[in-house]
């Protein structure tokens, strides 16, 4: 996360001392297998095991060219998340044919999020609804500052939709820049705003149809699942 480089020796001081309890622990992404063995947790007790969402039956929708790019972003409201950026890139793209829909809402801050013409707010919905908003996007917006293996990316992929996400933590471990989505330095706000400005639906389908394919050749409940119990025999 976002903290003092005091708090962050601090946490892996913490770590380290709790290591030799454990048997093995399980990191999420390579970025945290990197940041455990940079505090000195021995690389004998480490397991990759990346998350895995289940498999969605629906893909995205068919969209008329003609319509307005759709953006989605689902998630809290707040500094981690990074949706402060998300306004700033929006009030960038003035009038132009783009919207957003945003499911989420504040939970630290508690502020409510500004008034914009093109933008949506749904509030929490349930994960029919998510799926639903999923499937009707053209690209999933992740603007984070910091994550650990995020889950909404992952359910995105596994409906065909494509993403745009910061290059921070683990989002470049499942995001092939130009491939199955795009990558964006939270520094250079504007590179995002141009790459909104020239996206196309036949790039667009064909980003979600590979990132369809690589969340199934890895981020699958079932591989995630079968790894874990895996590691449960070999300790047992």
């Amino acid at each position: 996360m976002t903290t003092s480089d005091a708090q962050r020796k601090l946490y892996g001081v913490i770590e380290k001392a709790l290591a030799p309890f454990t048997d093995r622990i399980v990191c999420v992404s390579r970025f945290e297998v990197d940041n455990a063995l940079e505090v000195g947790i021995p690389g004998a007790k480490i397991e990759l095991v990346y998350n895995g969402v289940p498999a969605s039956p629906c893909v995205a929708d068919i969209k008329d060219d003609e319509d307005p790019i759709h953006l989605l972003f689902v998630g809290r409201l707040d500094y981690q998340k990074g949706f402060d950026i998300l306004l700033d890139i929006m009030s960038r793209l003035g009038d132009k044919p783009i919207l957003l829909t945003v499911v989420g809402d504040a939970v630290i801050s508690g502020e409510k999020p500004p008034s914009r013409p093109n933008i949506n707010y749904l509030g929490w919905r349930a994960a029919e609804e998510v799926a639903h908003q999923m499937r009707s996007a053209d690209l999933l917006i992740m603007p984070s500052r910091w994550e650990g293996f995020p889950m909404v990316l992952l359910e995105a992929m596994s409906h065909g939709l494509p993403a745009l996400a910061s290059r921070c933590s683990s989002m470049p471990e499942v995001i092939r820049h130009g491939k199955n989505g795009y990558l964006f330095d939270l520094d250079d706000m504007e590179s995002a705003v141009t790459l909104i400005l020239g996206l196309d639906r036949n790039t667009l389908k064909s980003m979600g149809l590979a990132a369809r394919n690589a969340y199934a050749e890895q981020f699958t409940a079932a591989h995630m699942t079968s790894k874990t119990m895996a590691l449960y025999r070999e300790l047992a």
